[in-house]
């Protein structure tokens, strides 16, 4: 078994690996969820950085599993498809583990918003799995998937209302994710107040009994822009002597003001904020 370079430039030695992982030998599941442009990278990176947690990056297979495997086949006949397709559920949640109990990771992590969209489902598929849920501004989110969609993703919605759409899709799953669960983060306090939101993020994580670690906040000084000509402020900063401080970004006052499409996102954000206590 090799092992895995760490944050600081260390790996774990074999006894410190054989300490990491759970009493039953299964690693838990972080998944980090929100809409497309929402922070999911940010927040994964970070929450990966630790030496307990296998950082599986936009995983995707939870996802393929759900929705993209049953679309393609739709149609065609099969007496076995449906045990085929419960196998492949399954497996993704077994290949999950079986990458971190290989790396001697506690936990593994995936990051991929796409999971989102699979709500209630996902919560049934992975009984143990903490959500940490980012929660974006739809302004925020509309004029980052422009962004993207000017970069060549046509996924991000030719127009406004077709980003409000996606803003909306997504979030309206957030709804039937179990509370009891899920640790919610705003985007925007965040980014205006890093230091006091990932302090406070750490110990709601931990009150839900994952103990994730050391995080290492030298991450959070890497811009997760769509294209690199696009790179944005970030939230923290390594100084002179390589040490990593909390920065925090100014606050847009554009969501301060009028927007056409407030009327189509005005219900669903006063859901969030009361289902998630923001």
């Amino acid at each position: 078994m090799r092992d895995q370079a760490r944050p600081g430039g260390f790996a774990a030695s074999p006894a410190e690996r054989s300490s990491m992982m759970p009493a039953d030998g299964t690693p838990r599941a972080v998944l980090v969820l929100g809409s497309p442009r929402s922070g999911t990278t940010m927040m994964g990176r970070y929450l990966g950085s630790s030496k307990r947690v296998c950082d599986l990056g936009e995983f995707n297979a939870f996802y393929f599993a759900r929705k993209i495997a049953p679309r393609e086949f739709e149609g065609f006949p099969g007496r076995f498809l449906n045990d085929y397709l419960d196998d492949l559920r399954t497996h993704a949640l077994e290949f999950a583990q079986a990458v971190a109990v290989k790396e001697s990771c506690e936990f593994y992590l995936d990051h991929s918003p796409w999971n989102l969209l699979l709500g209630k489902d996902l919560a049934a598929d992975v009984p143990d799995a903490l959500f940490v849920l980012m929660l974006r501004h739809p302004r925020g989110v509309v004029e980052s998937l422009r962004r993207s969609f000017d970069g060549g993703r046509p996924w991000a919605g030719e127009d406004e209302a077709a980003r409000v759409n996606i803003w909306r899709r997504f979030y309206g799953k957030a709804l039937e994710l179990p509370s009891e669960r899920t640790v919610a983060v705003s985007y925007g306090e965040l980014c205006a107040n890093p230091g006091p939101a990932i302090r406070d993020l750490e110990c709601r994580i931990a009150a839900k009994g994952f103990s994730l670690g050391d995080l290492d906040p030298a991450v959070l000084a890497k811009s997760h822009a769509t294209n690199s000509a696009h790179q944005r402020p970030v939230i923290a900063r390594v100084d002179s002597r390589g040490r990593p401080e909390f920065s925090s970004i100014a606050h847009n006052r554009d969501v301060d003001r009028q927007w056409p499409l407030d009327p189509a996102t005005a219900g669903l954000q006063s859901a969030l904020t009361e289902k998630f206590q923001l």
